[in-house]
């Protein structure tokens, strides 16, 4: 736990402390409290950064934007879809044009904060996702109100909430497990349990028209793992667009 927990701290201080630090871990077990004080002090080693060696320097607070965005992002996503969960009453009234708006600014944000340097690595992955998003919306629009394009509209959300999850992840600096294991968690397991449960009613005789409004339940996890993707971004710092790159450090060479 201890030694996953120690890539939050930014790389100079890794490439000076870790080994240290890990060699003092391992000589006991870690509690709780050793888990919150190594959160924190990663957080604390990123905002307040100090030169390790000379030709460190500090991350600048726009590196911090895409992050915050993110974050954000996971709360409008989440609020909304607790408020759908929980509402009270069938009228949506005003109510309902505000999570509407909530939800919908949401998704924006997500967008915005995902451009950087860093997409050139992945723009092969980034025009296919693209080209196939293309496709399953025009495929709605030629087939009309038929399964066709019911499958290809289903197809194209989860096109679009998977590649901005993953492209955020990546910006994140999660590794490709890490990638797979919050994909899965945030969007392919709340799908198959929501058609395993609209499976489960049918089979019972009710209504699948019928409003079910605890079914938005599914879509939280979604907007949670925005929040902890954004919160790792924030942590490490991630250049913009219009910034130049976080210069990569370079160890001391003893004379």
């Amino acid at each position: 736990m201890i030694r996953t927990l120690v890539r939050l701290y930014p790389r100079p201080w890794r490439d000076r402390y870790e080994e240290e630090f890990l060699a003092l871990v391992d000589e006991r077990t870690p509690t709780a409290r050793d888990v919150a004080d190594v959160v924190r002090g990663a957080l604390d080693a990123h905002l307040h950064p100090q030169a390790v060696s000379a030709g460190t320097e500090i991350t600048p607070w726009t590196h911090r934007l895409p992050g915050l965005l993110a974050m954000s992002a996971g709360l409008l996503w989440s609020a909304g879809t607790l408020f759908i969960a929980f509402r009270s009453g069938p009228d949506w009234g005003d109510a309902g044009s505000a999570v509407g708006t909530a939800v919908g600014t949401a998704a924006m944000i997500m967008l915005i904060c995902l451009p950087g340097d860093y997409l050139a690595d992945h723009r092969r992955r980034v025009a296919l996702g693209v080209g196939a998003f293309g496709a399953c919306v025009v495929g709605v629009y030629a087939f009309g109100w038929s399964t066709q394009a019911l499958v290809l509209g289903i197809g194209a959300w989860l096109l679009a909430l998977c590649g901005l999850l993953v492209m955020a992840a990546i910006r994140a600096g999660i590794a490709p497990v890490g990638r797979w294991l919050l994909l899965a968690g945030a969007v392919l397991l709340p799908l198959l349990v929501g058609l395993a449960v609209n499976l489960l009613r049918h089979r019972a005789g009710a209504d699948l028209g019928q409003d079910d409004p605890t079914a938005a339940l599914l879509a939280l996890p979604y907007g949670l793992a925005w929040l902890v993707v954004g919160l790792r971004m924030t942590v490490r710092g991630s250049p913009t667009i219009v910034d130049p790159p976080i210069p990569a450090f370079a160890p001391e060479v003893p004379a």
